[in-house]
Order: structure tokens, then C-alpha cells, then sequence
């Protein structure tokens, strides 16, 4: 579980600000439009960033005293991953596992097998695809098994079968883990995610399920994630926060 407590991070005209939140383990799908915060607070939870005001506290521990144990915990996907390339994909595993510290000999090995990249591990990472590089660079993030798997637009590159390998891993992965996507593509994750979680603006404006994401209670429709996303951001538009028919939840 992961609590912020009134988190501020102000860089030039941007401004998130969070007064409080919950994270609880499983799936949680973070949406929003560009420049609305997602990649800023994934790098907040995933401490490359560290907040003006406030904190984020995991599983009770404090970055201020903890924040090595934290991060030895936290599995992070940034956009624009430096992938080394002039490694191979089984050289920079290791590579990366070695810096980590862990210890199991056979994680890389595993890692190769679970993210198809055994045909192609030994040639230079520079002369991949972008599919495949895009696989590494997700197998990067699971180094160690962490508790919190922080993901900036996981989808990106990959193919349809690639995609749905990816959900399903995660809903295995995320069973008793805490896992924060970002996306901008609804279509894989309907009825795969335990909760919705929409920045605008630098703010919280929805965190629930993906049921109460979905449903509009002004005229009791059911939509879809893309559907439902796209009416608040109509409300959005017109100056109403939320949009008609949809309430605000917080934990």
C-alpha cells in the first residue's frame, strides 16, 4: 500500500498537487491528457523525483529514512529509457541485476524467457526493433520481483499479441503487488484493472473502480473506459469538474 499525504511538486507553470491518496495492491490505471502530471507523479512514486511539500509513504516507510530499502522495492518504466545500446539484451539484464544487488543467478534467464527476448539476446540492443527494445525495457522493471511496479505507457510499440501477454502478466504480477500504468489506450485494459485513477491539471478528479469509472449516474448507461473518459473530459472542457452525472471518489 502506498499513502501520499499532501504531496506538492511545482516545476516553472506546473503544479501537482495531491492532498491525499490511497494505492492498494493490483492494477491501477492512470489516465489523463498530455501534460496533465501522469509521467511526473509515476516518477514521484518511483522517487526519481522527490516532492516540494508533503510525502509518499510505502507500506508506512519514509523516503526521508528508508529510501534505499524503498527503492531496492520499486520496479520503474520511464518514457525515453536509456537502454545502452551497444549491449546485448541478456548483457544488460545482468547488467542491471548486478546493480540492483540481487542475487538469483537464474533472473535473468527468466526474464528473457517471460519477455520472448531468448532469440535475440545476444545481438546489440542498438539494432532491435522498437517492439523488442520496448520489451526490454519492461523486463527491466520486474529486476528483484518488486512490490511496486511503476509502468509510463507500457504499451507503446507493442503489438496486439504483445499487449495482451503484458495484461495478463500483470494481473498475475499485481495480485499482491502494487502496480501504477499510465495509458492512453483504453482497448486492452477493459475489465483488466482493479481501479481508475485520472489526473487533469495537476489534480486528482477520479479514484475507484473500473465499475464506478464506467457507469453514468445521470442517465444510468453503461460505458466503456474510453467512452467514460472521454465524457469527463467533455465536462472538462466546459469548466465543470466532474463532468455532469459523474461524482468524485477518493481513498
Amino acid at each position: 500500500m502506498i499513502d501520499i499525504d499532501q504531496l506538492l511538486f511545482a516545476r516553472n507553470e506546473f503544479q501537482l498537487e495531491i492532498p491525499r491518496l490511497t494505492l492498494h495492491a493490483g492494477i491501477t490505471l492512470l489516465v489523463g491528457r498530455n501534460g496533465a502530471g501522469k509521467s511526473t507523479f509515476l516518477q514521484l512514486l518511483a522517487t526519481a523525483l522527490l516532492p516540494d511539500q508533503g510525502e509518499i509513504r510505502y507500506g508506512g516507510r519514509r523516503v526521508t529514512k528508508d529510501l534505499p530499502l524503498i527503492r531496492s522495492q520499486i520496479g520503474f518504466l520511464p518514457t525515453g529509457i536509456e537502454l545502452y545500446e551497444e549491449m546485448t539484451p541478456r548483457r544488460f539484464l545482468r547488467y542491471l541485476v548486478e546493480l540492483k544487488g540481487v542475487h538469483d543467478r537464474g533472473v535473468v534467464e527468466k526474464l528473457l524467457k517471460e519477455f520472448d527476448l531468448l532469440k535475440v539476446e545476444n545481438r546489440k540492443i542498438g539494432k532491435l526493433p522498437q517492439g523488442l527494445r520496448q520489451r526490454l525495457a519492461l523486463a527491466q522493471a520486474w529486476i528483484g520481483s518488486p512490490a511496486y511496479l511503476f509502468l509510463d505507457e507500457p504499451m507503446n510499440d507493442l503489438d496486439t499479441r504483445e499487449r495482451k501477454h503484458l495484461v495478463s502478466l500483470l494481473n498475475r504480477y499485481a495480485r499482491n503487488r502494487c502496480v501504477v500504468a499510465s495509458t492512453h489506450d483504453f482497448q486492452e485494459w477493459e475489465n483488466q484493472a482493479d481501479r481508475i485513477l485520472w489526473i487533469d491539471r495537476g489534480k486528482v478528479h477520479f479514484h475507484d473502480s473500473l465499475e464506478k469509472w464506467k457507469e453514468c449516474a445521470s442517465t444510468g448507461e453503461r460505458l466503456s473506459l474510453e467512452e467514460a473518459f472521454l465524457r469527463r473530459l467533455m465536462g472538462v472542457r466546459s469548466g465543470s469538474y466532474p463532468a455532469e452525472g459523474f461524482p468524485l471518489f477518493w481513498s
